[in-house]
């Protein structure tokens, strides 16, 4: 939520995580109006944040989501799909 730019900063986890890594992502829900803050220019939805780590190389293992907390399970492909730019 604090990036400027959420794809540079996904694509730069992507590229320093080994093949098979994981990452655990928990961040703020942007479905909590409170969220809504001037430090916080790139609040996402749980959905948008899926999409976003899939289009740089993530795959989704588990989504423990719940209201006003976004966490989500991520694992890096072993074989990358092209980036769609």
């Amino acid at each position: 939520e604090h990036a400027l730019s959420p794809y540079i900063v996904a694509s730069e986890m992507c590229r320093v995580l080994k093949p098979g890594g994981r990452l655990l992502l928990d961040t703020c829900d942007a479905n909590d109006d409170a969220m809504w803050q001037p430090w916080h220019p790139s609040l996402l939805y749980p959905k948008q944040l899926i999409k976003l780590f899939d289009l740089v190389g993530f795959d989704l293992v588990k989504d423990l989501s719940r209201r006003h907390r976004t966490q989500i399970i991520f694992e890096k492909r072993a074989l990358q799909k092209e980036v769609r730019k």
